[in-house]
Parts: C-alpha cells; structure tokens; sequence
C-alpha cells in the first residue's frame, strides 16, 4: 500500500497591536474584521498596525505570527 500525503496551505496570520493581519502568499498584507474577512476600510488603528508590520524584519513578523501557514497530512 502506499500513503498519500498532502499539504494544506493558507494565508499566514500575525497579530499586531490587537489587530489580526492577514498575509496571503501574492498580495499585501489585509487587517481583518472579527469574524475573519479582510476589512475593506482600513480605521487609523489598521493603518498604525499595517505600518509597523511593513517596518518589522522577518523574525520579527515571525513573533507575531498567530496563525496560517502550511500544515501536512
């Protein structure tokens, strides 16, 4: 017999000041609503957070990292 394995992926998530951030794999980064959907108006506490996420380096983004990414089975 022989296993089937697979990778699921997503956007990865990051969390800045209170605000979730999504980061997709083309396209910039997106705050997002409560519920998960990408907000369409940004508020100036969106546009602070997405500020600073632009600024961070790499590992820095990585600490703030909640969520997404790739996951195997």
């Amino acid at each position: 017999m022989t296993q089937v394995h697979g990778f699921l992926c997503g956007p990865k998530i990051y969390e800045v000041d209170g605000i979730q951030i999504e980061r997709p794999g083309s396209g910039g980064p997106c705050p997002l609503r409560k519920d998960g959907e990408p907000k369409m108006r940004f508020s100036k506490a969106d546009k602070a957070a997405l500020d600073k996420f632009w600024d961070m380096s790499e590992e820095e983004k990585d600490k703030h990292r909640v969520g997404g990414g790739c996951r195997s089975f």
